[in-house]
């Protein structure tokens, strides 16, 4: 014969669930929450897997950079960048030949990929230093970058955070 379980196991049990689920619902709260935090523009976040620097970014940090350094010695300065950077691999650099349309000099192409802590996620990052000069003769570097996901929509701000964290720490190089 099959025997039911005693009413005070049943309600033990019932309690048992209940806190389980509320446990479960607390960590899936705190990891949204946690997501939420990082996206800087929901209009673009979730529905953008990629980014690029602009003349006109609204955010500084976003914008190409213009260093009174030889174009050698910045790339040299990205490269050391990012092995600081936690979840950076330098993929190589190669030569681009300068197109008139451009107004720049001999570009070198660096190519990175950073993945993404939790989930491992690959991105592509592409920085181009072009080596210029200015209207009174001093030369110049200028520095522009893109960065995209290899997989999924969007990005939840991922691709101008990779921006803003390779370009901040070229920056604080530059700080005498």
């Amino acid at each position: 014969m099959h025997q039911r379980p005693s009413k005070p196991l049943l309600a033990t049990v019932k309690k048992a669930i209940r806190r389980m689920l509320f446990a479960l619902a607390a960590v899936a709260l705190v990891v949204f929450a946690s997501l939420a935090l990082q996206i800087d523009d929901w209009s673009r976040d979730l529905t953008t897997n990629e980014a690029s620097t602009s003349e006109t970014a609204a955010d500084a940090l976003l914008r190409p950079r213009r260093i009174r350094r030889p174009r050698d010695e910045v790339v040299g300065l990205l490269e050391r960048a990012a092995e600081r950077l936690r979840g950076w691999t330098f993929e190589g650099k190669r030569h681009v030949a300068a197109k008139a349309e451009d107004h720049t000099g001999d570009t070198v192409e660096l190519k990175f990929v950073r993945e993404t802590r939790l989930f491992r996620f690959k991105d592509d990052i592409t920085l181009r230093v072009s080596g210029v000069v200015d209207a009174d003769g001093n030369r110049l570097s200028i520095v522009t970058g893109h960065s995209q996901s290899r997989v999924g929509k969007g990005d939840l701000g991922q691709n101008p955070r990779n921006l803003r964290e390779i370009l901040t720490a070229l920056d604080a190089q530059l700080v005498p």
